[in-house]
């Protein structure tokens, strides 16, 4: 295949020394392959695919060839049942994932199950005994985690350079000769032990730093029938020892997976060579997140088992099989993966982006027609009682040659409770008392009488019809003629919770109870005929709808796929701005939310949640929940990457106290601090910048996101910028050759404050900044010099990032054709993090330098910043 490479490949990732194939068994590999190209998409057939499943499909089938600009006919992709869990897999499941993946538009090049592997990988497992790297082991579950538990510590304890804490970390079965652990392993295998009694375990490295690495099960005892193949083995490989063996047995080239699965690398080459067999490449990216919704397949199973949906396929889950029904087409979901990408960084997607696909699909091909979700009776008083008129109404307005349909406009018609009023207002365009209304496709219509029922209510509003059209309305309206209204059940979906980051533990809290607004009074215009369940319409005025399967012939049943009002970034952020909430407000909520969290000790960041915990370890971190019951193993894990993060946080001692300030809304001016005199020198060397910060207490600093920098000029593209004293600074970081993902806001990363930025929000800026670093692909972190072009300037920016660069311990980029400055490289840094302490250096060496030229204030109440700039030049690093 013409791949690039290595060192040029977009799906390169953290590379391994055992990842490299030796070249026997890479030419091996090719000579199979005959020049294909072959990625899988292996599902566990334990539960319905849902859209997370769709980024995957479209990665996997699709964008992992573009990337690597590997033609048609040589693109394999093996759709894969990775079914090596009897218990938790069944027959619905497979059937299910078939289906869907069909329906998606993707075509394997084979079909394969794992289990259909079983018999290789029994003899795999003998091969590893008989090399010395694998053992029958009789510890318990727990007794395996507390060893690894220990060897986690072991680990933590050699990277803080303390004493290595005693306890057993080993399996003492680990040190049995060949010939028991052949014997034990057969002994497996004919059924002589009960479950949990024995496992083989691969000997792999119980001292790394690798949690993954701690000898993990390859084979456990299940007395479970598979629905695949049947009851003939009572022993089971797990995903960690076979996914990578299939992987190389069916010479896929990419293995393509999610972040989560990125610390396995290490335990996935391990095992290939282990045993010398071919070693794929492997490729991670970031699961998919999306606002209002989880992707979790033990919360979606949860919502149907508890009874919160009537099932895998209720229209407002984000399965396949629900957001069919919903009314999401496999174009919608496709084009909405192509458009999102897939990123290295972890990123929450806005739902509203899925809503805009949804319309931009179903405006090309959803038929119009008229509905009622609300009716109320309006008569036409100038008419005779047996009126009719037939009208020509577009199937799709905006495309007059796609066809029409015949409406009946007859005396009694209905439209929308919400289109009329008692009392007219000035903001309200529907009918009033004395007012006119426009009956869509049709005439004014005049109001004459509103007449009520004994009760008071409304009974119905008597009109006259404007045939000559000499009314003018402020709008026209949706309506249905009575002799031709049909009724219909109409469900209205909205988001599936009320949160738009829905929390890990009161997730269940947070359902929306307006999910699904059920109306069954509502009415259709019949001239459609009846649709078949599958046919999507557009109601006009209310939205995109679908025909539901539990109509019948009696009572169409219509499923609401998205509204046509689209609630995008722009409508939210010009309802934000009409909040009067000042983005330096904001700021300073989130700096007073993250100082809180500063000053908590991880020992008690728990303990105050009595509703959820009633027991804690010595550190602090709950082992029971409220009922007194022990955690599992997955939200213990959890709250132990909570606690060490909030552990960071509390100890980080570099950070100024007056940073902590910044921010701040203050009600009285701060006093200002005496700033540092201005280095004599005209550059100043290296050894003279110190290694804190300035005093910038009395500096106003403040975050600006977006192009709508205040004090700037519009169209700035350039997230994370700081504004300090006239100065403003960015830092980026940059994963990827163009750029196009990964620029970090400097302010907010370094208080450690989560960001979620679309790829649009990134690109702007990220691309210009990543095109003129970076060539490797690899995280780095820059800082960059800006001079704005035709201005004039006392800064020598090749001077003064020479300066930065010296400090920070960095290197010089040279400024390319077509760019706009200069800037030092930091290195790799596999955090993604901006370090504090090389923020504040870097922040000092430039502001020591730029005083001593003049050209920075010394003092809050200094304005003379525009001495170096101009007033409306962009620069900082």
């Amino acid at each position: 295949a013409n791949l690039l490479p290595m060192s040029d490949d977009p799906l390169a990732a953290r590379e391994l020394e055992s990842a490299k194939n030796p070249p026997h068994l890479l030419e091996q590999h090719k000579a199979r392959c005959g020049g294909k190209v072959r990625t899988r998409f292996p599902p566990e057939p334990n539960g319905y695919l849902h859209i997370g499943h769709a980024k995957s499909m479209n990665m996997n089938f699709q964008m992992a060839f573009e990337k690597l600009n590997v033609e048609p006919e040589l693109r394999e992709c093996i759709f894969r049942y990775d079914d090596t869990n009897p218990e938790k897999e069944s027959d619905e499941y497979i059937q299910s994932l078939r289906d869907d993946v069909q329906w998606m538009g993707w075509t394997p090049s084979r079909t394969t199950f794992t289990s259909d592997y079983f018999d290789k990988l029994y003899e795999l497992a003998l091969e590893l005994i008989k090399r010395g790297k694998a053992y029958v082991c009789h510890q318990t579950g727990a007794e395996i985690e507390a060893c690894r538990e220990v060897a986690k510590n072991r680990a933590k304890a050699r990277r803080e350079g303390s004493t290595l804490p005693s306890g057993q970390y080993m399996s003492p079965f680990r040190d049995r000769s060949v010939e028991e652990n052949l014997r034990l392993f057969d002994d497996m295998r004919k059924g002589k032990y009960a479950e949990g009694e024995a496992c083989l375990r691969m000997k792999m490295d119980m001292d790394s730093d690798n949690y993954n690495m701690y000898d993990q099960v390859a084979y456990r005892i299940k007395y479970v029938p598979h629905p695949h193949i049947g009851d003939g083995w009572c022993i089971y490989p797990t995903y960690d020892y076979t996914h990578c063996i299939i992987d190389s047995l069916e010479d896929i080239e990419y293995s393509i997976c999610t972040l989560e699965f990125e610390t396995r690398r290490e335990s996935y080459y391990w095992v290939l060579e282990a045993l010398d067999l071919y070693r794929p490449k492997v490729y991670e990216f970031a699961r998919l997140n999306i606002t209002y919704t989880v992707l979790s397949k033990r919360k979606l199973l949860k919502l149907v088992t508890n009874g919160y949906m009537r099932g895998w396929d209720d229209p407002r889950m984000p399965t396949i099989r629900g957001l069919r029904r919903r009314g999401y087409t496999a174009a919608i979901l496709n084009n909405f993966c192509v458009d999102i990408g897939v990123t290295r960084n972890m990123t929450s997607v806005m739902i509203e982006k899925l809503q805009h696909h949804a319309r931009l699909v179903l405006n090309e091909t959803a038929v119009r027609t008229m509905a009622v979700l609300n009716p109320i009776k309006l008569v036409l008083t100038n008419v005779p009682e047996n009126f009719t008129e037939s009208l020509s109404v577009p199937d799709f307005p905006h495309l007059p040659d796609k066809g029409s349909h015949q409406v009946q406009l007859s005396k009694t018609l209905w439209i929308d409770a919400r289109d009329y009023r008692d009392q007219a207002d000035d903001d309200y365009f529907g009918l009033t008392p004395g007012g006119v209304l426009g009956l869509r496709y049709a005439y004014p219509v005049v109001f004459k009488q509103a007449v009520k029922n004994a009760d008071g209510s409304l009974k119905e509003i008597h009109v006259e019809l404007d045939r000559t059209k000499s009314q003018k309305p402020k709008t026209w309206v949706n309506w249905v003629a009575q002799s031709t209204a049909r009724p219909c059940e109409v469900r209205l979906y909205n988001n599936l919770f009320i949160e738009e980051k829905v929390d890990d533990d009161k997730w269940e809290s947070q359902l929306n109870p307006e999910s699904e607004i059920i109306l069954k009074t509502a009415l259709i215009d019949s001239s459609l005929g009846s649709p078949s369940a599958g046919t999507l319409l557009q109601f006009e005025r209310e939205g995109y709808f679908i025909v539901d399967q539990d109509s019948t012939s009696s009572l169409l049943v219509f499923n609401r796929t998205v509204t046509l009002a689209e609630s995008g970034l722009k409508k939210k952020e010009t309802e934000a701005a009409s909040k009067s909430k000042s983005r330096k407000e904001e700021m300073a909520k989130n700096i007073e939310e993250k100082q809180r969290k500063m000053a908590l000790n991880p020992k008690d960041m728990f303990k105050a949640q009595t509703d959820l915990y009633s027991k804690f370890d010595d550190d602090g971190i709950p082992t029971h929940d409220a009922a007194g019951q022990p955690l599992t193993k997955n939200a213990s894990k959890k709250l132990r990457k909570e606690w060490e993060k909030q552990k960071l946080l509390f100890e980080k001692t570099d950070i100024p106290d007056n940073w902590k300030a910044i921010a701040k809304p203050a009600e009285a001016p701060t006093p200002a601090a005496e700033a540092p005199a201005p280095t004599p020198a005209a550059t100043p060397a290296a050894a003279t910048v110190p290694d804190v910060v300035v005093d910038r207490s009395s500096y106003d600093v403040k975050v600006i996101k977006g192009v709508e920098k205040e004090g700037g000029k519009k169209g700035q593209d350039i997230l994370g910028v700081h504004e300090m004293g006239g100065l403003e600074f960015f830092c980026t970081s940059v994963d990827t050759p163009d750029g196009d993902l990964g620029l970090l806001n400097l302010c907010l990363d370094a208080m450690n404050q989560e960001i979620d930025e679309t790829a649009e929000e990134r690109r702007g800026g990220a691309a210009t900044v990543g095109k003129m670093l970076f060539s490797s692909g690899k995280d780095q972190l820059a800082i960059v010099a800006r001079i704005p072009q035709d201005k004039s300037h006392k800064v020598d920016v090749s001077d003064w990032i020479k300066v930065v660069a010296t400090k920070m311990g960095g290197k010089v980029v040279p400024p390319t054709t077509g760019t706009f400055g200069q800037a030092v490289v930091l290195g790799d840094v596999a955090s993604g993090r901006f370090p504090i302490k090389l923020r504040d250096t870097a922040i000092a060496a430039a502001v020591e330098y730029l005083q001593a030229k003049g050209c920075f204030p010394q003092n809050a109440n200094d304005s003379d910043s525009d001495v170096c700039y101009g007033d409306d030049a962009f620069d900082g690093f």
